[in-house]
């Protein structure tokens, strides 16, 4: 099974669920700020929070899109960096936040199962990266050249 390629599909998933994800989450928050039912005493912070989360969630789409093709190694990882962001923020939302919405835990939970997948691919891809071929995300680096054969020699 090629890895990246399970990414790339998770990727593209992510790409339609986010816009769903990303509206009720400022929904949501919006509601929570405006309620006088629920008491919230930190939304200030679990605004930040989700704010972050969007955010976040945005620039690896717009990213990993921009340079799949130029970089792939380094799209996969800047990938995983925010990935990684995203994750830290929803147990946030699960393990600290108060109170939490139903909507918001079922949506939350679906994001944080495409993530971890996300990440378990994303892991994949980078133990499985072959760095003699072209696209290797280090050449610009200047320990590293290409020989007259097309290998990569360590200086």
């Amino acid at each position: 099974m090629d890895a990246l390629l399970g990414f790339e599909v998770l990727m593209y998933l992510n790409m339609y669920y986010y816009p769903v994800f990303a509206i009720s989450n400022i929904g949501m928050c919006a509601a929570k700020y405006t309620s006088t039912v629920f008491p919230t005493p930190d939304i200030g912070q679990d605004a930040c929070v989700q704010v972050g989360l969007t955010l976040s969630e945005l620039l690896k789409l717009i990213l990993f899109r921009k340079f799949r093709e130029q970089r792939e190694g380094c799209s996969v990882a800047t990938a995983l960096l925010l990935t990684a962001i995203s994750v830290l923020a929803l147990l946030y939302v699960f393990l600290i936040q108060n109170p939490v919405l139903k909507l918001e835990y079922g949506l939350d939970i679906v994001m944080f199962m495409l993530l971890v997948t996300e990440l378990i691919y994303g892991q994949l891809v980078c133990n499985n990266w072959d760095f003699k071929q072209n696209y290797c995300p280090l050449r610009d680096f200047p320990s590293f050249r290409e020989t007259e054969v097309g290998e990569w020699n360590i200086s």
